[in-house]
């Protein structure tokens, strides 16, 4: 029984499109760089150092109940704020004690020992997704998968910057969604 539950979770899980954002601003606003379409107990690595002011979950289907989870001290090594959707569609977590490396969710009640969760609790980098979508103050979007890596930290740069579609060099127009 505990298989099915679990097998019926990580179906419905990746069934829907829960997307985990790291903000610029400390309000859950204004530039991003975002892990699309997560599963469950997965992170979203923003690297080795603590940078963004907030983390947000969003596109939480309303009859889940997620637990959301902003992590500190490199990739999601260690839990800075944890708080449960309880039927929100989105969750912002902001902490002035200071900012975030990772962020990550699960299925709120679930025990913590009937999941794996790869690349938390100071799992490796690789285990660790990296954003793979910029979200520019002004709305414009960038596909940062399959960049190389000097050219993905330009992007992040820009986004950290609180850059617009103008600030885009040239040779990025391709990677416009």
């Amino acid at each position: 029984m505990q298989f099915l539950t679990a097998a019926l979770l990580t179906l419905v899980g990746s069934a829907s499109a829960v997307d985990l954002y790291f903000h610029v601003n400390g309000d859950c606003s204004g530039s991003s760089v975002v892990c699309s379409n997560m599963n469950p107990d997965r992170c979203c690595s923003a690297g080795r150092r603590d940078i963004y002011p907030s983390v947000a979950v969003r596109g939480i289907p309303t009859n889940w109940n997620l637990n959301c989870r902003g992590h500190f001290g490199g990739d999601c090594t260690f839990i800075r704020q944890s708080r449960n959707s309880n039927g929100a569609n989105w969750v912002c977590l902001n902490d002035s004690q200071g900012w975030y490396s990772g962020i990550g969710y699960g299925f709120a009640g679930k025990k913590r020992d009937e999941v794996t969760p790869a690349g938390e609790a100071g799992a490796a980098a690789e285990e660790c997704a990296k954003p793979d979508l910029a979200v520019l103050v002004d709305g414009t979007q960038l596909t940062l998968a399959g960049l190389e890596e000097a050219d993905y930290n330009k992007i992040l740069d820009i986004v950290e910057a609180g850059g617009v579609s103008s600030d885009i060099p040239a040779e990025f127009k391709a990677i416009k969604l």
